[in-house]
């Protein structure tokens, strides 16, 4: 059986789409030697009871709870969805650490046209969460934010510190060939200064990634937090799904 090329064109141009997009993201140089990369096993789209497990680490049940508000001031209309999340993470020597995350997305609408229609003029995207390890270590806090609901491809990144140390969150909008994804970002990097010391990986499966030469608490400080980023992400593209 002969197929003619122009057949072929469609398959072609689709395959050469899936591999674009399941090449994963861009790693920096120091993450391609000496890290341990896990796969991440029970990402199930935001659902109830889930849990998840990657390398030697898993988690309970995550517990969720979500809650809606409406208020108006003057003319502006103001939309807040609040989720919280809460779950613990235990590595294979039987240590563990406790998560409890709050998230807050918000819309501000300008109502026109009699009310009938709105436009939206601001917002917000935040995170907030604590982290307490099993150690005698004090607590980490950690935030992620997107200033604009609106344009919520535009910028995302943030911090985790316990007051005297910190690491950065830093986005990555680009994927394993260096292609810019534009509007989509593709996972997050830790960074120690001018060094990373781990990512995680939110398209696809979801990959976890951490440098070898860490101390055990910085490691399950920063498989905690990916964790955590996977779910919150599982937890959007979820609802985006449902609107």
């Amino acid at each position: 059986m002969k197929i003619q090329s122009l057949q072929l064109l469609p398959v072609l141009c689709l395959a050469a789409l899936l591999a674009s997009c399941s090449s994963g993201m861009l790693l920096d140089d120091n993450l391609k030697t000496d890290t341990t990369v896990m796969n991440v096993k029970g990402r199930s789209g935001g659902m109830p009871g889930q849990k998840l497990a990657f390398g030697g680490y898993f988690s309970n049940k995550v517990e969720r709870r979500i809650a809606e508000e409406t208020s108006k001031a003057y003319a502006l209309s103001v939309q807040a969805t609040l989720d919280t999340m809460q779950f613990e993470v235990f590595d294979s020597t039987g240590h563990s650490s406790s998560i409890f995350c709050l998230s807050k997305n918000s819309q501000i609408d300008l109502p026109v046209v009699g009310e009938k229609y709105s436009v939206p003029v601001g917002g917000q995207n935040t995170c907030y969460g604590t982290i307490a390890l099993d150690s005698d270590t004090p607590a980490w806090n950690f935030s992620i934010r997107n200033p604009s609901c609106i344009a919520p491809g535009l910028f995302a990144g943030g911090v985790i510190t316990n007051g005297t140390f910190s690491i950065e969150i830093r986005e990555v909008r680009r994927n394993a060939k260096g292609r810019s994804m534009n509007d989509l970002i593709l996972g997050f990097q830790f960074w120690e200064g001018n060094s990373v010391i781990g990512a995680v990986e939110l398209v696809g499966g979801g990959k976890i990634m951490i440098k070898n030469t860490l101390s055990d608490d910085i490691k399950f400080l920063l498989a905690t937090t990916a964790a955590t980023m996977l779910l919150r992400y599982d937890m959007s593209q979820a609802k985006a799904k449902s609107n």
